[in-house]
């Protein structure tokens, strides 16, 4: 699962230290999730998003599917 939560954070000119305050934890944990080393929890990730303004499947990278082409599979 690749984590945009980088890319959305610094779009928005907002610090590791900052989302990191704003979630009540340490920036240390942002870093880790940003590198792929730390998974997000589902709070984690609903926090994050809530914060940076964006939804789960931005935050995921998500990208839709129109269920007439999974039925077409």
């Amino acid at each position: 699962l690749k984590v945009q939560v980088k890319e959305i954070r610094e779009s928005q000119k907002i610090s590791q230290a900052e989302l990191a305050r704003r979630l009540g934890v340490s920036p240390a944990y942002i870093s880790r999730i940003e590198n792929g080393i730390q998974p997000m929890s589902l709070a984690i990730a609903c926090g994050i998003a809530d914060v940076l303004y964006c939804s789960l499947d931005e935050l995921t990278g998500r990208k839709v599917v129109k269920i007439d082409d999974m039925d077409n599979s």
